[in-house]
């Protein structure tokens, strides 16, 4: 018999789904991914969207299945630094603090080598957690062997020639092109197949090639909708580093053009694309 804590759960994962996602061996394999989990943050000033964002996070690591909270710091400001030694205090957060800016390509390199959790989620410090089940969502779809990684906010890739690209709207879910670094989750040993090209330093197309390197394994990159549990806020709050998208473009455009063939995949355009 089931316990009561056990069947409310079941419960709310049920309702949370309902009739939401293609795939209905989600809900019901949901269990059987035991796996634990890695938080992965990068910081760099923006000292108060960081406060906002670490906060919400830090409420959740009182779940069991959330191993650890990785923060790695690019060389921040001390306001910022203050309230990072102030987190140190839960045993649970650990933080690599560097002494200059390595961007976001060769930091967030650094946490995926580092993260000792079964199942990494690799988040913006301007991301707000609305909802724990937040976890359950990506947890459950990573039960699929199919889908390489998963995310709330991701885009089709149009063009080789420009870049360009669709945003797909928050409430689709389903197969696409790239899940944005804002949120990526995916399972720690694909690490042993894909990581992140340092040519893409210090960012710009580095979460598309990542995506893009699991899709040429033949998996899936797969967007869900969050449902109310996950709030990103664009920013560009850090140091700027030489370099374009232009540049990251041409690189990425020469890397997979003749590897990958762009597809158009079947999305009702007026509910689900922006």
């Amino acid at each position: 018999k089931k316990q009561p804590d056990e069947q409310k759960k079941e419960e709310t994962i049920k309702n949370l789904f309902n009739n939401k996602f293609h795939n209905k061996r989600f809900i019901k394999n949901y269990k059987k991914n035991k796996g634990k989990i890695s938080l992965l943050f990068l910081t760099h000033n923006m000292p108060e969207k960081t406060k906002t964002s670490l906060e919400s996070f830090k409420k959740a690591l009182n779940r069991k299945d959330i191993k650890e909270m990785l923060i790695l710091d690019n060389n921040s400001e001390s306001e910022t630094l203050n309230y990072l030694n102030y987190l140190e205090k839960n045993k649970k957060i650990k933080i690599i603090y560097s002494k200059k800016n390595l961007g976001v390509c060769k930091a967030r390199d650094i946490l995926f080598k580092k993260a000792k959790g079964e199942i990494i989620f690799s988040i913006d410090s301007d991301a707000i957690l609305l909802n724990e089940k937040f976890f359950d969502l990506g947890k459950m779809i990573l039960n699929d062997n199919k889908i390489g990684i998963c995310g709330p906010i991701g885009s089709i890739f149009n063009s080789w020639e420009t870049g360009d690209h669709t945003d797909i709207n928050l409430n689709y879910s389903g197969e696409i092109d790239h899940i944005s670094g804002c949120c990526q989750i995916f399972r720690k040993k694909i690490l042993k197949k894909v990581s992140l090209d340092l040519k893409f330093s210090p960012f710009w197309y580095e979460d598309v090639d990542f995506c893009f390197q699991i899709k040429n394994l033949g998996l899936k990159v797969y967007k869900f909708d969050p449902q109310d549990t996950f709030f990103h806020e664009w920013n560009h709050g850090g140091t700027m580093f030489p370099g374009s998208f232009e540049e990251k473009h041409e690189i990425f455009r020469k890397k997979w053009e003749n590897k990958i063939k762009l597809r158009l995949i079947n999305i009702n355009q007026k509910s689900n694309i922006l």
